[in-house]
């Protein structure tokens, strides 16, 4: 299952994110996985991609209808 969490929180959508793979991106969108899952510290997978400094994983998950509103446990965006 895509959307299952492991001990931190972070699903495949985050892992996938982290690690720049646009095409498993790609994969779990057309699942209709959510995209603004929150790990155990509130990161979204934008945000995880964003940290890493991945435009094209920023941008892919922005035109898929990723919250830019989401709030990580620090209060971040």
């Amino acid at each position: 299952d895509p959307a299952t969490k492991n001990q931190r929180g972070s699903t495949a959508m985050h892992y996938a994110a982290k690690n720049g793979n646009e095409t498993i991106l790609g994969y779990l969108l057309a699942k209709q996985v959510n995209l603004n899952v929150q790990d155990c510290q509130g990161r979204t997978p934008l945000f995880v991609a964003i940290q890493n400094g991945d435009v094209s994983v920023v941008s892919l998950l922005l035109q898929s209808g990723a919250s830019v509103y989401m709030k990580d446990n620090f209060g971040k965006t």
